[in-house]
């Protein structure tokens, strides 16, 4: 899944300086094995790599890309920015990933048609999806006799299992998403209620 390094940014301004990134700002990383992951710091990001080399991207939310840089004692820092993502290739790549590992990314958005859509989606869907959820925020799941307000992806998931017909069912996200839950079947004699879910966003969001 690899692309060439150049292929990753357009490149930075020759004038740019790279000031100190602060604690709060989160980021999206490719690694070298194809996983997407969030990361909401900059030390939660360097904690996730041993050597620069694991990583293909890291984005801000801004779609600015940055590297890795280790000292002569091997510690990791963020190097300078590269510029701004390439539109195409991070869209065509997580597009991809989310199609190839249903299961590790199931929540499944609109494609996305600008670079602040395909980020904002990123972010948010990769922050739900993480485990543990770092922070719990309510969904709205509309079962056919009841809503419920679970507060997390996992818990989601926990009740979505006992339901054995998911096609009366709409889930919401917290920032306002909503889904048909699909669920897959891993074996074709395991009884109805099994598999493992995705999350098909529905064209009209509620507000």
């Amino acid at each position: 899944m690899q692309l060439p390094r150049r292929q990753l940014a357009s490149p930075a301004p020759a004038s740019a300086t790279e000031p100190p990134l602060p604690d709060l700002q989160d980021f999206v990383s490719l690694d070298d094995s194809g996983e997407f992951s969030y990361h909401p710091t900059a030390q939660a990001l360097l904690a996730s790599f041993d050597v620069p080399a694991e990583v293909v991207c890291i984005v801000d939310r801004e779609g600015i890309a940055h590297g890795l840089r280790s000292d002569q004692n091997g510690r990791l820092g963020l190097g300078r920015a590269l510029g701004r993502v390439d539109f195409h290739w991070l869209r065509q790549t997580w597009l991809r990933t989310q199609k190839l590992r249903p299961q590790s990314y199931p929540l499944h958005r609109l494609p996305p048609a600008s670079t602040f859509s395909l980020l904002r989606g990123m972010f948010e869907a990769l922050q739900l999806e993480a485990h543990p959820c770092r922070y719990p925020l309510p969904w709205t799941v509309a079962l056919p006799d009841r809503v419920s307000h679970p507060l997390d992806l996992t818990a989601v998931d926990r009740l979505l299992a006992e339901v054995p017909d998911l096609a009366q069912v709409s889930v919401q996200d917290p920032f306002g998403h909503r889904y048909a839950p699909v669920r897959h079947h891993t074996h074709r004699f395991l009884a109805p209620a099994t598999g493992y879910i995705c999350y098909v966003e529905s064209p009209n969001r509620l507000e």
